[in-house]
């Protein structure tokens, strides 16, 4: 499949190199063998799997980030984007957080097995990360995890000033944007950008959402509330 992820990485203009590759190649024969007894990720296809997660993961690099970075990765389950972003920006660091003992033993193991040493996976809660990662991360990227008005308070407390939340989302962005205004607002966010791109038939977006002023110290609340009681 190296020559298939060259093909779509080559339309977002990234190169990658044999190296680069192999590392792509053996995360995926990882994942497949570890997905066979522990649930990671949705059974598929191997075309759709490289499509709807490796390359899905990749459209990261269409913010066209300053590297190296430090970046954290929200609900990061079978390691996406997270990992595909710490292979392709392997001088950045990582870490991915997930609440599912599992899922965080596979990522830190995979990226032993990769040599990826700036990469981190952390067993908790995003409410529960403790306070000294609060406006400290370049960018936060989450996938798959809630809505966005809930997502924003998982995740815009933890960027620096000027730093980016990226948000997946697929054709409901819209209505989640339209949904989660005030949240993002009262948090200290902005949305700067929405990257719509086409998967094949899948239908995907990229909200990006800058943190342009501080958020307020009571952000975010323990866990359970933001899912719960979203900010509106």
């Amino acid at each position: 499949m190296k020559e298939f992820l060259k093909k779509y990485t080559k339309n977002l203009n990234i190169d990658l190199d044999d190296k680069k590759l192999q590392k792509f190649e053996d995360f995926y024969n990882f994942l497949q063998e570890t997905n066979a007894h522990t649930n990671l990720i949705a059974k598929a296809s191997p075309q759709d799997i490289w499509l709807k997660h490796f390359v899905d993961s990749l459209y990261f690099s269409k913010i066209k980030p300053k590297s190296p970075f430090n970046l954290l990765d929200i609900g990061s389950g079978g390691g996406f984007p997270s990992l595909p972003i710490q292979i392709l920006y392997e001088e950045s660091k990582v870490m991915a957080v997930d609440s599912i003992g599992k899922k965080i033993n596979f990522l830190n193991t995979s990226a032993k097995n990769l040599n990826l040493s700036n990469f981190n996976a952390v067993q908790i809660r995003a409410e529960d990360l403790s306070k000294e990662y609060l406006s400290s991360f370049d960018y936060v990227t989450a996938r798959a995890v809630s809505s966005l008005d809930t997502l924003s308070e998982y995740c815009i407390p933890y960027l620096k000033q000027g730093g980016l939340f990226v948000a997946y989302k697929s054709k409901t962005a819209k209505e989640e944007i339209e949904q989660a205004k005030n949240a993002i607002k009262i948090l200290g966010g902005e949305i700067v950008d929405i990257v719509e791109y086409n998967l094949e038939e899948f239908e995907r977006n990229l909200i990006i959402i800058e943190k342009t002023t501080k958020t307020p110290p009571q952000y975010p609340r323990k866990a359970g509330l933001p899912k719960k009681s979203p900010l509106r």
